[in-house]
């Protein structure tokens, strides 16, 4: 009798653990899914910038990334640019992706960053000018005053240095 009961306990833990990774497993694939929408829904907006251009979702930033890191070029071993990666745990696309999904604004941002890495990918490593075509796109679509003004200052930034 106290075998079998001790048989049942083990089972019942087990069930349990099973039970609770399989719920994991699933938040895990919905999140991976809200992002990827998240992701379709910002290449989107940006429209023909990007249009044909490599684009995914990265759920750590590269190694010495600056704070704040939003997207990036992944380059291949001859330096050409191979894939534009968004960072799917950025403040930007975190609040694209949460409860509000259907801000407007907050996917605009989203959207921007990557049209901003689009410039790259296309034209080279000028900061300024992709800054300039993340503006524009800003302008051109309705981007809040506060959120051209962020955009504005990191191009500043940029140039003091």
């Amino acid at each position: 009798m106290k075998r079998a009961c001790c048989l049942l306990l083990v089972a019942a833990v087990v069930g349990s653990v099973l039970a609770v990774d399989q719920a994991e497993a699933r938040d895990s694939e919905n999140r991976n899914l809200d992002a990827q929408r998240t992701l379709e829904r910002a290449i989107q907006l940006a429209g023909t910038s990007v249009a044909g251009l490599p684009v995914v979702l990265a759920a750590k930033p590269p190694d010495g990334a600056s704070d704040g890191v939003e997207a990036w070029l992944l380059r291949g071993p001859d330096e050409r640019p191979r894939q534009i990666v968004v960072y799917r745990e950025s403040e930007a696309f975190r609040c694209a992706s949460g409860v509000t999904r259907r801000d407007y604004q907050r996917l605009l941002k989203v959207a921007s960053v990557i049209v901003h890495e689009a410039w790259h990918h296309r034209n080279g490593s000028e900061e300024a000018r992709a800054y300039d075509a993340q503006i524009e796109f800003l302008v051109f679509n309705g981007g809040s005053s506060t959120m051209l003004s962020g955009v504005r200052r990191a191009q500043a930034r940029l140039i003091e240095r």
